[in-house]
């Protein structure tokens, strides 16, 4: 259960934050752990997981005020019905939840913020009212969001349950496209599901292993996915072309035009 402190999920947090620091290590990590479970040592640096939590805490709080900047201070209401009807088994390219009905009164409710602030100097329009974007104001709304998208990819890769192995988990898609999405929201949960093949006796196997969201990161992340995600892709097309827009359009971690690799990923961690 999350949020509770129990040998299970001290365990699984130190396996965690281990693996991390022994993929550099040439020989086997010399590891020490306390009584009561809550501090190790690897090769003498320690870790405390009361400390863990408490940065993961000040992380969340940081992305939310960083939220609420991007969004301008706009108080903009999400509606996702609990009972929302998703097909877990369509595979059809393009299909997401996200998609999948209307979640807020206006499309773009963000960029209409944006486009009523006169300061924020996003846009200008020319002799025949037709409307032009800033290249500089453009990316400095992207710098921002890059910083969230970053701080979204740590939360979800340290709190959630059963954490994917790099490689995987920067593949994490919202989109169906040449993979399937990795983006479920199901009975009011949202959840990573990571998909893989086996063959075993000549069969193709197929094995799907659930991450589910804890609440909290749940109801910051559709925000950020319902809200600033479809600008975002608005910038990118502007900024960078249509490639860059068909990586926000699919992909869950990208920065900057660039989709985030297990590389940049380590760096970030």
């Amino acid at each position: 259960m999350e949020g509770v402190i129990s040998p299970y999920n001290s365990i699984r947090e130190l396996q965690q934050y281990a693996s991390r620091l022994v993929k550099s290590e040439p020989r086997a990590p010399q590891v020490t752990l306390s009584s009561d479970v809550q501090t190790f040592a690897l090769h003498g640096k320690q870790l405390h997981l009361p400390s863990l939590r408490v940065g993961l805490r000040k992380l969340f709080n940081n992305i939310s005020q960083l939220v609420d900047e991007v969004l301008l201070h706009q108080d903009i209401p999400i509606h996702v019905p609990q009972n929302h009807a998703y097909d877990m088994s369509n595979t059809s390219r393009d299909y997401s939840w996200l998609d999948n009905a209307t979640f807020t009164e206006k499309s773009h409710p963000m960029l209409e913020g944006y486009l009523n602030d006169l300061s924020q100097r996003l846009y200008w329009r020319d002799q025949d009212e037709k409307l032009h974007f800033h290249a500089a104001s453009a990316s400095a709304v992207m710098k921002k969001t890059t910083q969230i998208n970053r701080g979204l990819s740590i939360l979800n890769d340290m709190v959630n349950s059963l954490p994917a192995r790099g490689t995987e988990f920067t593949d994490h898609k919202i989109r169906n496209s040449w993979r399937r999405r990795a983006c479920y929201r199901d009975q009011g949960k949202l959840r990573w599901v990571n998909q893989y093949s086996k063959k075993t006796n000549g069969r193709k196997m197929d094995t799907f292993l659930p991450i589910l969201v804890a609440d909290e990161l749940q109801t910051l992340q559709e925000k950020y996915l319902l809200l600033i995600r479809p600008v975002e892709e608005l910038l990118a097309f502007i900024l960078w072309g249509q490639e860059a827009r068909m990586l926000y359009h699919e992909y869950m971690y990208v920065e900057m035009g660039r989709r985030v690799d297990s590389d940049m990923f380590s760096r970030h961690l």
